[in-house]
């Protein structure tokens, strides 16, 4: 081998050593949680108090793009009950007013009603029905209904019935 050829040989082999190791950058650390100290951060309620400032890069993704005027953000802008136009919070219980008439109505068809469930078993309808039958129709008559989970819905004629199944019977 000639000395030329060597020499080739050796900044080839030490282009590719440079090449393949890891170059690490070195830099102070930074906690992303903490803001720098000539950062700004910017409430969007109450917007920004003198022109351009920094803003991290949470606070960019999170508030909505453009000036931040008071009108501009729904979220922080009071709410007016009495303006009819303003559309109110959803309200997950909303209160509706009803007349006493009205709810007593309602609750008619469910006044002779029970809720039943056989516990430690799996009962089916047919059988549900020929038992309740049987032990709580003493004078009407009973309507079954299958609901989910192993639940039965009773539906009484007579109120007596109601009274002795609610009371006395198993």
């Amino acid at each position: 081998m000639t000395k030329e050829s060597s020499a080739w040989v050796t900044r080839q082999v030490e282009d590719l050593v440079e090449r393949s190791t890891k170059k690490v950058k070195t830099r102070e650390h930074v906690d992303i949680n903490k803001p720098i100290e000539d950062m700004e951060i910017v409430d969007p309620c109450k917007g920004a108090s003198h022109g351009m400032t920094k803003v991290s890069y949470k606070e960019s993704l999170l508030t909505p793009a453009g000036p931040n005027s008071p009108g501009d953000n729904p979220e922080c802008d009071p709410i007016n009950e009495d303006d009819p136009d303003q559309e109110k919070p959803f309200d997950p219980c909303p209160k509706i007013p009803v007349s006493q008439e009205e709810f007593e109505d309602w609750c008619k068809p469910w006044k002779t009603a029970l809720i039943v469930k056989v516990l430690e078993k799996r009962v089916v309808l047919g059988f549900m029905e020929q038992r309740l039958r049987k032990d709580w129709a003493i004078k009407g008559k009973i309507n079954v209904i299958d609901m989910d989970r192993d639940y039965f819905l009773v539906h009484f004629t007579d109120e007596a019935d109601y009274s002795h199944a609610l009371m006395e019977g198993p």
